[in-house]
């Protein structure tokens, strides 16, 4: 008899230790903020639940609430926010576009040596200007494009030239003195400049009702700074896939289209979940689906619906492998390509790919965003609920016009 009482207490200081373990690691590994629908439980899976009580202040329809996240309904762990959503239905594309943004001032792409007869000189980079910047005025003027930079340069005669310059949030004037080019016998500040971005993505989403789209899901970023285009207007075209280089280990392939110049809508916004605005005309469609909430989104099987010729989207197999709703930088899931048609054809994931939209269980659960170089059949992805926090603004903005 003491023998079996002996191994009881060690079962039970064994799943007490668990436990306590797995506690532990909810605390400190688990969100603290959570999304749901009202009339259904928030948390982390099935071992992770908001309790019964806050259920029943959910279902009243708060918009909000705090609740108390518990270890399998009954261990408390932590006290959690919990925002209630309404469902929302979109109409997926999966469908290739052009994409043009228009600077909101002129992108200093880099800065340069300008050959003089005293030697190599660099009066912008002596100036304080640098890689990055966005120049938005020139002698006090308000300038649109390069055109206007070029020309103050070359009529300054010489004498310095104010650019004003927006940098990390701020402001700044450079008084920058041009040297004459040794060959050309013109001014010259020494400055790569850039002012538009253009590109071929994937088209995510549409909401017919207000004709709100997103697409890519991540930012539209200067190919040489890297850094996000602050833009001051866009345009959605439609494209014409010309032909898809397939990616390889180390090798990024892409989809390569042509710009057919029929415009489609404006771009409103570039941000780290894609870029939004609203469409004239209907684009090509796969079908209507609800978005999934995160806590909804499981590891396993799902679908990517893309484009890959010019006979609109198609559903390809594909498997989620991580699911990371605390993730950095939106890459809220790792997913794999299994479809032998889709490798076939483009190697797993790549470039002009970003924004296809992924299904899961009926569900619109998400958006392809970037391949793994080292293996071009996995990639990282967005969640469609993300995204669409950030549309729906641009939604109900429509809704009041």
């Amino acid at each position: 008899m003491k023998k079996i009482i002996k191994i009881i207490c060690v079962i039970m200081i064994l799943l007490c230790s668990v436990l306590m373990g797995t506690a532990t690691a909810g605390y400190l590994l688990l969100p603290d903020t959570y999304t749901t629908v009202a009339g259904t439980s928030a948390g982390s899976g099935r071992l992770f639940t908001v309790g019964a009580a806050e259920r029943a202040v959910m279902a009243n329809g708060g918009d909000t609430y705090n609740g108390e996240l518990q270890l399998l309904g009954a261990v408390p762990i932590k006290t959690v926010r919990v925002a209630v959503k309404e469902r929302q239905t979109v109409t997926v594309c999966g469908s290739i576009f052009g994409l043009r943004l228009f600077t909101e001032g002129v992108n200093v792409v880099d800065t340069d040596t300008v050959q003089t007869a005293q030697g190599e000189k660099k009066p912008a980079l002596a100036a304080g200007l640098m890689k990055g910047d966005i120049i938005t005025a020139v002698n006090g003027n308000k300038i649109m494009d390069i055109t206007d930079i070029s020309n103050a340069v070359d009529d300054c005669n010489g004498g310095d030239i104010a650019f004003t310059v927006r940098r990390a949030g701020n402001e700044y004037v450079f008084s920058v003195t041009p040297e004459i080019d040794r060959d050309t016998g013109g001014y010259k500040v020494g400055l790569w400049l850039r002012d538009n971005a253009a590109g071929i993505g994937t088209l995510t989403f549409y909401e017919p009702e207000t004709r709100v789209f997103a697409g890519l899901g991540h930012a539209v970023c200067d190919a040489d700074t890297g850094l996000p285009v602050e833009m001051s207007y866009g345009e959605v075209l439609s494209a014409h896939i010309n032909s898809v280089k397939k990616g390889s280990s180390g090798f990024a392939g892409e989809i390569s289209g042509t710009f057919e110049e029929n415009l489609l809508g404006g771009i409103y916004l570039n941000t780290d979940s894609g870029i939004f605005g609203a469409l004239d005309a209907a684009p090509v469609t796969y079908g209507d689906y609800e978005i999934a909430l995160p806590s909804e989104i499981t590891e396993g099987e799902a679908e990517v619906v893309t484009s890959i010729d010019n006979d609109g989207p198609k559903a390809y197999s594909l498997e989620i492998t991580e699911v990371n709703p605390t993730a950095d930088n939106h890459r809220d899931m790792v997913i794999r390509v299994t479809d032998t048609r889709l490798l076939a054809a483009t190697g797993g994931i790549v470039q002009g790919m970003s924004g296809s939209p992924i299904l899961q269980n009926g569900k619109l659960i998400g958006a392809v965003t970037h391949v793994l170089l080292d293996d071009s059949a996995t990639g990282y992805a967005i969640f469609a609920d993300t995204m669409w926090d950030t549309a729906s603004s641009l939604a109900d903005a429509e809704k009041a016009a």
